[in-house]
């Protein structure tokens, strides 16, 4: 399972639904919101670039309400 530091940080795991290349983790750490992006393979980008901004502006989202 993948490790990460203690910390407060929000950590957002975003993995396409499709990616042939790179198994899906069984598992994630405690504390770490997984999304999967429906309809994407190995580059997402290409794929579903909309879908890829709005996970990582969530994911900005998230750290700015943790500040608060």
């Amino acid at each position: 399972m993948l490790e990460l530091p203690a910390g407060d940080v929000p950590v957002t795991l975003a993995w396409p639904e499709h990616d042939r290349l790179v198994a899906r983790p069984r598992r994630v750490p405690p504390g770490v919101r997984s999304v999967v992006m429906p309809g994407c393979g190995h580059l997402p980008m290409w794929d579903d670039p909309a879908l890829v901004a709005r996970v990582l502006l969530d994911g900005s989202a998230d750290r700015a309400a943790a500040a608060r």
